[in-house]
């Protein structure tokens, strides 16, 4: 739908940055832990082997038989295939709208950046939440749907729920990639409160470090980052809070992972460099609006299932949004 001259002027006068400030915006910093890397063709695929003593790939020719046999007591490793998703959205700009209003601001640049940033949102939620199946077939799995029914499990209060100091231990326990140790835990606000109730309710104080991330001015600056044992706890509001435990829609993940090779990162064409996001404008014959499509050609790879594991808790009563 196209903005009408009324809205447009909304985003020129009125509008004396270039950029949009959000008002409510979430966190999700997810986004600056997570590595993506390029890949040839249309998907990537990953040998796995089910244990260290499954390395065999080219069997022996077995004399007794007449036939080959695996390496050793080897197996052939299993092969598992990622493939690039196209996500894409269209933003229609009024060409009267741009040629007069955009005196301040442009037309085209503030309705793209509105779009580009809906489109992390999208991102960061299928990040977790995407299935790639039926009507969805264009959307590549999110880290539930990747996940064995093994990595993810459940605080050890079976009736309500509720997450204890000694579950993260479980949580973190569940990863035996990279040395066992996960580079981030990530969680809803929601969650990461619930940490800190779990950490009080052993009259215990929460541990922090300061972590290096991106700001707002293209630089780097550090944030006073809560720690689990030493491995930073990250916050991401696009983590459901209304995940079925026990029968009720109230369940809050939270996440154990291993970023980058062996573990969880995300893949993009090499094609496309060092962008995640591609702008194609699209002309239209005789119209008075201009149509500019939107493309993020993506997928999550998990080279290892024990690179990552997810526990659902309940939230506690006494914690608030």
């Amino acid at each position: 739908m196209t903005l009408t001259k009324a809205q447009s002027l909304l985003l020129s006068n009125d509008q004396l940055l270039a950029h949009i400030i959000e008002n409510a915006p979430k966190p999700v910093q997810s986004l600056e832990v997570l590595p993506f890397f390029p890949v040839d063709g249309d998907s990537l695929r990953i040998n796995r082997a089910a244990t260290s003593g499954d390395f065999g790939i080219a069997p022996l020719w077995d004399k007794a038989t007449g036939a080959f046999a695996t390496t050793e007591g080897k197996t052939i490793p299993t092969s598992v295939s990622f493939e690039l998703k196209q996500l894409v959205q269209d933003v229609i700009v009024m060409d009267f709208a741009a040629n007069t209003e955009s005196n301040v601001n442009s037309q085209v640049g503030v309705q793209l950046e509105t779009a580009i940033r809906r489109f992390l949102y999208e991102f960061c939620a299928k990040l977790y939440a995407g299935v790639s199946a039926g009507p969805d077939f264009e959307q590549f799995n999110g880290i539930v749907a990747l996940l064995p029914a093994a990595q993810k499990i459940l605080p050890k209060d079976v009736g309500g729920f509720l997450l204890v100091l000694d579950d993260l231990a479980r949580l973190v326990g569940q990863i035996k990639a990279n040395s066992g140790r996960p580079h981030v835990l990530v969680t809803h606000t929601l969650g990461y409160k619930n940490i800190l109730k779990a950490h009080y309710d052993k009259g215990l104080r929460p541990h922090y470090a300061l972590m290096n991330v991106p700001d707002c001015n293209g630089g780097m600056k550090q944030r006073l980052t809560p720690t689990y044992d030493g491995i930073p706890i990250l916050i991401d509001d696009n983590i459901s809070t209304t995940d079925t435990i026990g029968g009720q829609g109230n369940g809050i993940g939270i996440y154990a992972l291993v970023l980058g090779r062996g573990g969880l990162y995300g893949i993009t064409p090499a094609v496309w460099g060092s962008k995640i996001v591609r702008v194609k404008e699209v002309l239209g014959a005789a119209t008075a609006n201009t149509t500019y499509r939107i493309f993020m050609n993506v997928s999550l790879v998990l080279e290892s299932e024990v690179a990552a594991a997810q526990m659902l808790i309940r939230t506690n009563s006494s914690v608030t949004p």
